[in-house]
C-alpha cells in the first residue's frame, strides 16, 4: 500500500516536470514565432514603401514621356 502511494506521489511529480519543460519549450517556441513575425512586419513594411516609392515612379516617368510626346 505505501509503495503504491510512493510510486503515485513519484509519477504525479515526473507528471508535472515533464509538463514543466513542456511547458517551456511552448513558451520557447512562442518567442521565437514572435520575434519572426516582427522581423516579417518590419520587412513587409519595407517592401511596401518601396512599392509605393516605385509606382510613384512609374507614374512621374509616366507623365514625362506623355510631356516629350506631345508636339
Amino acid at each position: 500500500n505505501e509503495l503504491a502511494k510512493f510510486l503515485l506521489v513519484n509519477t504525479k511529480f515526473q507528471s508535472m516536470k515533464d509538463l514543466q519543460s513542456s511547458n517551456q519549450n511552448v513558451l520557447s517556441e512562442i518567442a521565437t514565432i514572435k520575434k519572426e513575425f516582427a522581423n516579417f512586419t518590419k520587412a513587409h513594411m519595407t517592401l511596401s514603401n518601396k512599392v509605393d516609392q516605385l509606382k510613384a515612379d512609374a507614374s512621374a516617368l509616366t507623365k514625362r514621356l506623355k510631356a516629350l510626346k506631345k508636339p
